[in-house]
Formats: structure tokens, sequence, C-alpha cells
């Protein structure tokens, strides 16, 4: 009977496997749009993510289950909390497909990982950049156009208009 849950098991992380590695791609492509700077179908690429990351999480729910059913058939309590690494020890991986399955889930997991930070990190930096020229325009457009001469007196000049470099 563990065959047929370790088969489950693998199922499971094959399908996540699948599902991260289709996120990795829209990741992908958010990053081409932000080094671009054209974002116009960054709505539906977010809302993809979005999707993905339901999808991750409900497989994510099965696998614990499956994780659960694994932990009992190897001899472990319901519910004992016992990890992949306990079970396997006492159950073995035979022909280390488990073992194998869960390093290239947790290579493209860090791979997405990595991706996002980097997405996260360009989109900081555009909201920084965005406020800074927001204000550094207000502070600019709210001068009154006067200006010292070199003996102190006051005097009233035309403001220019600003000239602030809005482009990423």
């Amino acid at each position: 009977m563990i065959n047929i849950t370790v088969k489950d098991f693998l199922t499971v992380i094959e399908q996540q496997k699948k599902l991260y590695a289709e996120l990795k791609n829209v990741l992908l492509a958010e990053n081409r749009m932000l080094v671009s700077g054209e974002t116009g179908a960054m709505e539906d690429l977010i809302k993809r993510e979005e999707s993905l990351a339901i999808s991750i999480m409900e497989l994510e729910s099965g696998k614990k289950s499956v994780m659960n059913r694994l932990a009992i058939e190897a001899g472990f309590k319901d519910n004992s909390g016992a990890g992949l690494k306990q079970i396997l020890d006492v159950s073995g991986d035979t022909g280390g497909e488990i073992t194998k399955a869960v390093e290239e889930l947790i290579t493209i997991v860090s791979e997405v990982e990595g991706l996002n930070r980097s997405n996260r990190h360009m989109i900081t930096n555009f909201v920084d950049y965005a406020e800074f020229a927001r204000v550094a325009g207000e502070k600019y457009g709210a001068q009154n156009g006067e200006t010292y001469s070199q003996d102190g007196k006051t005097g009233k000049e035309p403001v220019p208009k600003a000239r602030i470099d809005r482009t990423i």
C-alpha cells in the first residue's frame, strides 16, 4: 500500500513542479516588462500569478494529506509531524525517486523565489523613484520665482518648467 501512496506523492510533486515552471515563465515575462518599462500587460500577468499561487497552495494542502498517509503507512501516528526524511529513513526511498523529485521541486522553487525577489526589487525602486519625482516636481513647481542677486537683493524671474526625467 505504501507504493500507491508514494506514487500519489510523486504525482503531487510533479504537478507542483509544472505549476512552479509556469509561474517561473510568468515571472520571467514580468521581469522583461519591468526591465523594458513596457508594463501594459502587467495586470494580466499579476492575475495569472495569483491564479497559480492559489493552485500551488491547493496542491500543497494535498501534498500534506499524502505526507500524512505516508507517515501512517511508515508506522508513525496520525498527525505525528514526521518529516519526509524520517519517513524515508523508515520506509526507504526505492531508487531515490522521492529524493530526486523533491530536489527538483526545491530547485525550481528557488529559481522562482529569486525571480520574484528581483521583480519586487525593481517594482520597489520604481515606486520609490516615482514618489521622489512627484515630491521633487511639487517642490520645484511651488517656487514663486523669487531669486537673489550677488549683492543679496531679491528679484522675480519666471520659473522654468520642471525638467525631471520620469522614464525608467
